[in-house]
């Protein structure tokens, strides 16, 4: 176990339809919350990693999810990673070689009919790595880009085992460690040891349901409800990159 630092990491991510729901969200907050400058503030002050309306999912667990899905008291893994432009292909590579084995190894919900297997089969709420170009002023989207690439990586877990589950079935093989490993990269990391404290939770869909509207449009095309993100069938879901 590696030695406090003595600092806290607050790692926070809100995911937007279109930039112009973030130039909104900025203008509410400003106008509505009192504190909002204060954030900002410690952001500035405080802050090693940020990204503001420039970035882009580019892994996720299923493209079909419901938004916001991490609840909380969910078990967290979070980490920030700067690379040189001259990465971006390599990188972008490892993480969607990461996002195919997530996939495959991991369950998103509460498990199968109740059984599950956390060692096994970690149970995962919420699972997305976003890209975007560095820029000299993160809050200023039309600044000097510095000619670095982020990516902001955020995971939950229903339960602490989850994590552990999920670091003792991943295959060292896996491209992504190399940069992980990597001090150069790594502007922070937390595997397990944090817990999402704020929220805006949506009901998980459950297989079950999923399931039925994809029967129920086979009979009556048109009229099954959509899935988060249009009309779209968890089954027939295009890959993320």
């Amino acid at each position: 176990m590696s030695t406090p630092t003595g600092h806290l990491l607050y790692s926070w991510n809100e995911k937007y339809v279109s930039p112009a729901d973030v130039d909104e969200h900025m203008k509410v907050g400003d106008a509505k919350w009192e504190d909002f400058p204060k954030l900002l503030k410690l952001v500035k002050t405080n802050g090693h990693f940020m990204i503001s309306g420039h970035g882009k999912i580019v892994a996720n667990y299923n493209d079909c999810s419901e938004p916001c899905t991490a609840r909380k008291g969910d078990t967290t893994v979070s980490l920030g990673l700067v690379v040189p432009a001259k990465l971006e292909r390599d990188v972008d590579a490892a993480w969607r070689q990461h996002e195919q084995w997530m996939r495959k190894t991991h369950d998103f919900g509460e498990g199968v009919h109740g059984k599950f297997d956390d060692l096994a089969k970690p149970r995962i709420t919420n699972y997305t790595v976003t890209k975007a170009y560095e820029h000299v002023d993160p809050m200023d989207p039309n600044s000097t880009k510095t000619g670095n690439v982020m990516y902001a990586v955020e995971e939950s877990y229903v339960s602490a085992d989850g994590v552990l589950g999920h670091m003792t079935i991943a295959p060292q093989e896996l491209d992504i460690f190399k940069y992980l490993t990597n001090k150069r990269y790594v502007k922070y990391m937390d595997v397990g040891q944090g817990q999402v404290i704020a929220a805006m939770p949506r009901k998980l869909t459950s297989n079950i349901v999923s399931g039925f509207a994809k029967v129920f449009r086979s009979i009556f095309p048109g009229k099954a409800p959509a899935f988060a993100g249009g009309e779209c069938d968890p089954d027939d879901c295009e890959e993320a990159f």
